[in-house]
């Protein structure tokens, strides 16, 4: 019973992953929170010193580590995560994949609110919320692969509850 949360940055994985593995009495991860452990070192440090590509990779493999060694779980991904190393892929076949996809504005509103996260911090002369429909617009096709869609922010988790399959105990 595998249960990934995916979508952009601020679309509320890490918050509604912990409710739902609350209530399903699951180990919850957040994959970020994983890869720090890992380098010892916060998400914006690895970007910075080490590039995308470094960090791509680690995620990667904290992913295949996490998802072969876990019985049950719920994980909170990075917004990329679907895009990179064929992750969607393994995400698909040893679990349910559930887009988090609520509107642009509140995704904006909230990373504003926390400008720890590394799309909030790049320099930029492009307004934030174009950059996050660029961004989206990329990551779309991997995103629409989930096998579940939440387009608002409205009773998420117990939504989320209620639609997951009949092998899902409760």
């Amino acid at each position: 019973m595998k249960i990934y949360l995916i979508g952009m940055p601020g679309a509320g994985k890490s918050t509604i992953g912990r409710e739902i593995a609350l209530r399903k009495k699951f180990p919850f991860f957040d994959l970020d929170k994983e890869i720090e452990k890992e380098e010892g070192k916060s998400v914006s440090e690895i970007f910075s010193q080490s590039g995308e590509t470094y960090f791509r990779e680690i995620e990667s493999r904290v992913l295949n580590i996490i998802s072969n060694s876990a019985e049950s779980f719920v994980m909170a991904t990075g917004g990329g995560t679907p895009c990179f190393y064929g992750n969607m892929d393994l995400m698909l076949q040893k679990g349910f994949t559930i887009f988090l996809d609520p509107p642009l504005d509140l995704i904006e509103r909230r990373l504003t609110e926390n400008r720890t996260r590394p799309l909030i911090n790049i320099e930029s002369e492009i307004p934030l919320l174009k950059r996050l429909e660029e961004l989206l617009n990329k990551r779309m096709s991997f995103y629409e692969q989930a096998k579940l869609r939440i387009s608002d922010n409205t009773n998420v988790t117990d939504r989320i509850i209620q639609l997951l399959p009949n092998n899902f105990p409760d």
